[in-house]
């Protein structure tokens, strides 16, 4: 499903991670899911990378901090997006603690170029390629997606090719 290559192009160095967007049926939230697939994507490369990472940076242990910490607003960032608010509401007897949590996961847009801006610095990469295969090219999905990233950290290019063969 996802894909990570790392390349130099332009003199640029890039990292480039392939999602799979033709499984997401849920149009109204299309462009959260394919932004959790993309932060998968990232975390996927991350986790594959650490057996490395250990052995060439001796800040390790507080730079895998660090990004975890990252991910994880993400991800609660994304999941708030999502939630029902009642059902929220009830995880929350005191109303301080709602507020906590309502800001800390109300940018979802700085949420993700915080998280982004740690991976390049990690990486030592200057731009994240996201390729996004899925059955239909459709120039506001990429749009969508764009708003919530720096655009010049991250290329997404949605392509309207087939993935394993399989016929529409």
């Amino acid at each position: 499903m996802d894909k990570c290559d790392n390349n130099q192009n332009d003199g640029n160095k890039t990292i480039e991670i392939e999602v799979e967007d033709r499984i997401i049926s849920n149009v109204e939230n299309y462009d959260l899911e394919i932004i959790q697939k993309i932060v998968a994507g990232m975390f996927k490369k991350y986790k594959e990378d650490l057996p490395n990472k250990k052995r060439q940076n001796e800040n390790f242990a507080d730079e895998q901090k660090e990004i975890i910490s990252k991910f994880e607003k993400v991800i609660r960032c994304i999941r708030y997006q999502v939630v029902d608010m009642k059902e929220f509401y009830k995880n929350f007897d005191d109303n301080l603690e709602l507020l906590v949590e309502i800001s800390e996961v109300s940018s979802i847009r700085q949420a993700l170029n915080n998280l982004l801006e740690e991976y390049l610095k990690i990486y030592k990469i200057e731009i994240l390629k996201i390729k996004c295969i899925g059955k239909k090219n459709d120039s506001s999905k990429e749009e969508k997606i764009s708003k919530y990233f720096n655009s010049k950290k991250i290329e997404i290019d949605f392509k309207g090719e087939l993935i394993d063969n399989e016929n529409s």
